[in-house]
């Protein structure tokens, strides 16, 4: 008897049980990406000291900055098709919605841009910044 009522609320309620998840994996499915463009900078930092503080302890500065909105000030040294290189040591890889800007850009500027730090290549001694704008 109790087994048969059991089954039946099963029955009963398991459509909506099924749309209910639906509904919240749709939700988190179509979820807005996070807009870097209007987000205040965690770190404002001088290129230079932002370099020297990796060649000093790149562990530590990793564990400091690692997913941070960093607003960096540097000469840069080198353009790429998405990118851009300060000082030769902070490669900051632009967003689609501010490829446009990086046209502008010329060597020996002077430049504020604003990213998220990614991570430090030990290899080429690079730190990574992506989302990046100029400001």
């Amino acid at each position: 008897m109790f087994q048969e009522n059991k089954i039946q609320i099963i029955k009963k309620y398991l459509p909506l049980i099924f749309i209910v998840l639906l509904i919240i994996v749709y939700a988190v499915w179509n979820k807005p990406h996070k807009n870097y463009s209007n987000t205040k900078p965690n770190i404002t930092i001088d290129s230079s000291n932002f370099i020297n503080e990796f060649k000093t302890n790149s562990t530590l500065a990793t564990e400091k900055y690692l997913n941070k909105i960093i607003l960096v000030n540097g000469n840069v040294t080198d353009t790429l098709t998405k990118s851009v290189v300060l000082n030769n040591g902070i490669v900051c890889t632009f967003d689609s919605l501010s490829l446009k800007a990086l046209g502008l850009i010329q060597i020996n500027n002077e430049v504020s841009i604003k990213g998220r730090f990614v991570g430090f290549d030990d290899l080429f001694e690079e730190i990574r910044l992506d989302h990046c704008f100029i400001m």
